[in-house]
């Protein structure tokens, strides 16, 4: 998937309120395809690096420390969303 693809599903699902924080994790859903649903988790690890558990992520991961599955970006935007105003 290209990173214009990405990004723009990332936001989808951040606007449509699929992005919940689960205690230091946060859960994103996929929309509801003929009634199936998946979800996965995004966390940062004992060193602070930001992972999923997505395949796309795993697969990428590998050749690429610094890439962003569209999960991972779904949980940027969710907090860009919802930060508090200062």
């Amino acid at each position: 998937m290209d990173n214009e693809k990405r990004e723009a599903r990332a936001k989808a699902l951040a606007a449509m309120g699929l992005v919940n924080r689960g205690g230091d994790k946060f859960k994103v859903s996929t929309p509801s395809l003929r009634g199936k649903q998946q979800s996965y988790w995004v966390w940062r690890n004992v060193e602070g690096k930001v992972m999923c558990n997505c395949l796309e992520f795993e697969e990428e991961f590998k050749k690429d420390f610094n890439f962003r599955c569209e999960h991972i970006l779904a949980v940027r935007y969710h907090l860009v969303k919802n930060k508090p105003p200062t």
